[in-house]
């Protein structure tokens, strides 16, 4: 095919467009977090030169509890070496929203949405700080996408709308970041900065056999 130099430059044009948009839509596609059989790991400084590793995890049964007519599934939590309790009721929602009903408790809380821009707000959000879940609006500071097999992960780093509203968080460390298909870098399913003693970060994320992040 003999191509003029103009006609050369369109139809070069139109092949980077192309890939472009490609690369734009493999990347916007949303993978939600996994609805069963989905662990978390935990990693938090003990004081005392050690670590606690804390666990949250799915059922493995899709579905498994009825909450004001929506279905959820039971998230279960051990603290170190602990026995493993009920913690709430976790639910997906199309298009990257996620909710969450803590033990003994009917009321919903908006525990992820993917959808969001850089510079929008965030409303609602259950946050947990120690043993106290607290709602509060998060803005959208930046936004990255990782590389993670064959999916290119949405990463959000928000922080609060109202400065110091979570007390003893550290400068130097986000308040809050959303992996997509993982979770919360630092609560795992749910989101969390910090507890009585120092940092945590998520360490393992495993579904299905398969780790889908380590530390």
């Amino acid at each position: 095919m003999n191509l003029i130099p103009t006609q050369f430059a369109k139809f070069s044009l139109v092949i980077i467009l192309t890939i472009l948009s490609f690369l734009n839509t493999n990347g916007q596609q949303y993978h939600p977090l996994p609805d069963s059989n989905a662990s978390w790991i935990i990693q938090q400084d003990n004081g005392f030169g050690g670590f606690y590793f804390h666990k949250f995890f799915l059922s493995p049964n899709l579905d498994d509890t009825l909450v004001n007519a929506k279905l959820y599934n039971k998230v279960f939590f051990r603290f170190d070496t602990g026995n493993p309790h009920y913690y709430g009721a976790f639910r997906n929602e199309g298009n990257g929203k996620a909710y969450f009903v803590r033990a003994y408790s009917n009321e919903e809380y908006l525990l992820r949405d993917l959808t969001k821009s850089v510079g929008d707000t965030i409303k609602n959000v259950c946050y947990e700080y120690d043993f106290d879940t607290w709602v509060l609006d998060f803005v959208v500071d930046s936004i990255e996408f990782v590389d993670a097999g064959p999916y290119a992960n949405k990463v959000m780093h928000l922080s609060t709308v109202i400065k110091d509203t979570i007390p003893l968080i550290d400068e130097e460390y986000s308040p809050l970041t959303w992996i997509e298909r993982v979770g919360c870098f630092a609560g795992g399913i749910v989101n969390s900065h910090r507890g009585t003693l120092s940092i945590k970060m998520l360490y393992c994320m495993q579904y299905n056999d398969s780790i889908h992040y380590q530390s």
